[in-house]
């Protein structure tokens, strides 16, 4: 699973030693590990990222692309 902006590319690899989300610029340099693990459903906004982790059904995180925090559990408000 892959995702990209103008800047960076959000990709999940299942390599047997290092699998985990990860994030390289566009030119290739710069990889950084998000997650570990295996992720999936990337989707990206103008401010996040936000992803699962594998057999984890219903629960989303997040990632603000500025780099400000690490990953956390997505829970929007509802309102009734």
């Amino acid at each position: 699973a892959y995702n990209l902006n103008g800047t960076y590319i959000f990709y999940d690899t299942q390599e047997a030693d290092t699998p985990g989300l990860y994030r390289m610029r566009t030119d290739g340099s710069d990889v950084t590990l998000i997650a570990a693990g295996a992720c999936n459903s990337l989707h990206l906004t103008s401010a996040n990222l936000y992803f699962r982790m594998y057999g984890t059904d219903g629960v989303y995180y997040h990632l603000p692309l500025s780099g400000a925090s690490a990953p956390s559990v997505f829970m929007p408000e509802t309102t009734n």
